[in-house]
């Protein structure tokens, strides 16, 4: 069929209408299917809480001088000076000239470590209840907006679904109206050498402010969650400026093994108003001490505890422990079969000073070498490791050196003679990446050299367990961290955290009682020459040895000392 001349015409200007509007549509919908995902992106909440600003600016003095206004911003809330939560020729610069991490701007981004809450907070008070005992087992005092997360389960930390999207996002909009505080300082680890009373010493400090919860692991388990998920473990901007805070933090020992964790750190944390960074804490104990504590809490304890609810086949439950012990690998078990496989990991020297070239340098250069934070460490030290000048070669322990299943009875190459040979005894297939790294757990250095690549070295302290028991370590890493001067002699003294066991993260252990149990383990020790430590004194020469370089480079790096055996 013809058409007309003007029906044609017609036909295709509509048409020609008609193809940019399809295209405009599109845009449209793909603009908006980017924005819906990104809303469950880590950094979603906190960009909206970012971008805010208004009505959220600190507090204003207004100086009229003839037509003029000069306006005079505040580091925190005026009110807050004025009743003397804060002082500000005090607080934010210690004796030493350094300043808390977040403090060290001037600006209308945030309060300290606090970002403002989209509805302006009229009234401030003077909430500072705290008395020469710091109260450190409880979060009482303090509000959090944990409870937003935990009255709705789809956003918890056990799950994110099953839950509509607008509730999801109705939620989200009261956390940002709660605003947040960021973690001053992470206590990285290591596990079992102390992570939980130096956590409850340095939140004695009347101007730190707890975490919901010691533990919280965001940047290892929970990177899926919105960074405003995070934030809401720590003390709202209003409760923290009002109890006089200058800095917040929390204690996950799982960050430090994992070169992954510290990059991320970096890269979420440095993407925040003033682009700071969170000071970064680890603490070390004598490694072999380390490696037996480890021993008891991830295999001892876990394993009697799953024997005895009879979850084994073939063994039955409500046995003694003693009557248990027969199913048990020993610690020297542990150690031949652990140490022998570092060896074919690592470059590690033997007694007759001879190098012995391991697999984890090149398993390690090809994980990483695509990383730009890790490449050119790599290049050098993994790549051109005869060049001393360079160091030693960087290694990813937990990622290069045990490998994975070798089957459902062998649960790792290196206890494939163990497990082979010793079909009746036990190992539970659960926390296997503790249980695997008794020993190399202990060599700090490994780790803690892939937290100085992408840290500056004035950001990292370290600190020996065997000091945390003196007040003055806790007021020099205080001091370090650009806090006021403090006397924590009342905070130490009522003990050590989470010991012997699990006795409980808040739970103090005096020091009393702590000595009278090192007193038997000093009579053991004076039998066997192994310091209480159940392995032969041969093995324990051994393990000495091979520990005892890496040692030396862990205080080369951190330029910090420990008295280790």
């Amino acid at each position: 069929m013809i058409f007309p001349f003007n029906k044609r015409t017609e036909v295709c200007r509509k048409s020609s209408l008609l193809v940019p509007s399809i295209l405009l549509t599109l845009v449209i919908l793909v603009l908006f299917i980017v924005s819906w995902v990104m809303e469950d992106s880590p950094m979603s909440s906190l960009n909206t809480i970012d971008e805010s600003h208004e009505g959220n600016k600190f507090e204003y003095e207004q100086h009229h001088d003839h037509n003029s206004v000069v306006d005079v911003q505040y580091i925190v809330p005026k009110a807050l000076l004025d009743v003397g939560v804060y002082k500000e020729d005090e607080d934010f610069e210690n004796e030493r000239g350094i300043k808390p991490t977040y403090w060290r701007f001037n600006s209308s981004l945030s309060w300290g470590p606090c970002l403002p809450p989209l509805t302006p907070i009229k009234q401030w008070e003077d909430r500072r209840n705290y008395t020469t005992s710091v109260n450190t087992e409880s979060t009482e005092d303090f509000e959090y907006l944990r409870p937003i997360f935990q009255q709705h389960p789809s956003t918890s930390i056990h799950s994110t679904v099953d839950q509509s999207r607008k509730d999801y996002k109705s939620r989200q909009q009261q956390l940002q109206r709660g605003g947040g505080c960021r973690p001053g300082f992470l206590i990285i680890g290591a596990g079992k050498c102390g992570t939980s009373s130096l956590y409850h010493y340095l939140v004695g400090h009347p101007r730190v402010l707890p975490a919901f919860e010691k533990q919280i692991h965001y940047f290892k388990y929970h990177l899926t969650k919105p960074l405003g998920w995070y934030y809401s473990f720590f003390p709202t901007p209003r409760s923290f400026l009002e109890h006089g805070g200058l800095m917040t933090g929390e204690a996950s020992p799982g960050y430090l093994p994992y070169p992954q964790v510290a990059k991320d750190v970096r890269r979420i944390m440095k993407q925040q108003p003033h682009h700071d960074l969170p000071k970064i804490i680890m603490v070390g104990r004598s490694p072999l001490e380390r490696m037996y504590s480890s021993y008891r809490y991830n295999y001892v304890y876990p394993t009697l505890e799953y024997l005895r609810k009879g979850r084994h086949r073939g063994i039955p439950k409500d046995l003694s422990d003693e009557e248990y012990e027969k199913y048990l690998f020993s610690l020297e078990d542990f150690v031949r079969s652990e140490l022998a496989q570092l060896k074919l990991c690592l470059n590690w020297v033997d007694r007759n000073n001879e190098l012995h070239k391991g697999f984890g340098a090149q398993m390690t250069f090809d994980q990483w070498n695509n990383q730009a934070e890790f490449r050119d460490a790599l290049m050098k030290r993994n790549q051109n490791s005869s060049d001393a000048k360079d160091g030693p070669p960087l290694i990813d322990l937990d990622g290069s050196c045990y490998g994975s299943k070798v089957s459902s009875t062998v649960l790792r190459p290196q206890w494939a003679e163990l497990q082979t040979q010793n079909p009746e005894k036990v190992i539970v297939d659960q926390n296997l990446h503790l249980t695997q790294a008794m020993i190399g757990r202990s060599l700090y250095t490994f780790p803690l050299e892939w937290w100085y690549l992408v840290f500056d070295q004035t950001d990292i302290f370290f600190v020996c367990t065997e000091e945390l028991s003196n007040p003055e370590t806790m007021r020099e890493l205080a001091l370090n961290l650009g806090l006021p001067s403090y006397n924590f002699s009342q905070v130490v003294d009522e003990g050590a955290y989470n010991v012997g066991g699990h006795r409980g993260y808040d739970k103090a252990t005096s020091w009393e009682e702590l000595q009278a149990e090192r007193g038997g383990a000093t009579l053991d020790a004076a039998k066997n020459q192994t310091n209480g430590i159940p392995i032969t004194p041969s093995l324990y020469e051994e393990l000495q040895e091979f520990v005892r370089p890496y040692n030396e480079r862990l205080f080369q790096l951190t330029g910090k000392r420990c008295q280790w055996q």
